[in-house]
């Protein structure tokens, strides 16, 4: 169950709101508290920890945005409810938190729509999770729509880039195509033993067998060559510090 919180300081509109999350998305939200004041709401958020905030900006004492100054961390994702469409606005420029507005009266379908890509979101959120603890043990896993492949560090001989592909050229001589770009595939490998030699070329270190300096080519352990840019082999003699 998503945890929900709401701020709003009309009664009608927090049971209004309750009403639609459960019409939407029944059985998905689970709505811990309902507040009518930012001070009551911050109580609330500090006791139950949210998953999600529902915050009308247009309140009386304080208002919505007044909740970022108190509070001194913000670990959930808000949504913004309000009449008037220029504080959505500002209110999307108000944190990386911020995951989006409603305009009231609020819409089912606008809202239903939300809904379901705050959903999207949480499961690439705990896709990408599991993804660094495989990567902490060494391992690569992509999923297609048939199967999931794992991948060892150390069965990668080079990484090419090509487009928004990349194709993942293993020891065992057969190749893997995945619908991740080169600069994703660097982000999950260890920096300490996977090197740029090209904008679209990553190699694993401990398959290389030399380095050509003169003519700027490497070498690797299965006999093949692979050309390095003039800048990428200026960063790799700064790696060997040679």
């Amino acid at each position: 169950m998503i945890k929900v919180i709401i701020i709003d300081d009309e009664t009608k509109a927090q049971d209004t709101l309750e009403l639609l999350l459960d019409r939407c998305l029944p059985d998905k939200f689970e709505v811990l508290a309902k507040c009518g004041s930012v001070d009551e709401g911050i109580s609330k958020i500090l006791h139950k920890k949210p998953d999600i905030l529902f915050l009308d900006i247009q309140m009386p004492h304080k208002n919505g945005f007044a909740l970022f100054d108190e509070l001194k961390q913000i670990n959930f994702d808000i949504v913004f409810t309000t009449a008037y469409k220029e504080h959505a606005v500002k209110a999307i420029n108000m944190s990386n938190r911020v995951f989006g507005y409603l305009l009231k009266p609020i819409d089912s379908n606008e809202l239903r729509n939300l809904l379901i890509r705050y959903e999207e979101k949480r499961e690439q959120e705990s896709l990408s999770r599991k993804m660094d603890k495989l990567a902490d043990l060494g391992i690569l896993a992509y999923s297609t729509l048939e199967e999931i492949d794992f991948i060892q560090h150390d069965e990668i001989i080079f990484c090419e880039a090509g487009g928004n592909y990349t194709t993942i050229h293993k020891t065992d001589g057969t190749q893997l195509m995945v619908s991740k770009n080169l600069k994703v595939i660097e982000e999950r490998l260890p920096v300490e033993q996977f090197i740029r030699i090209h904008n679209g070329l990553l190699v694993n270190i401990k398959q290389v067998s030399k380095i050509d300096k003169k003519d700027d080519y490497m070498v690797l352990r299965n006999g093949k060559r692979l050309s390095v840019s003039t800048r990428k082999m200026k960063d790799i003699k700064k790696y060997f510090a040679y």
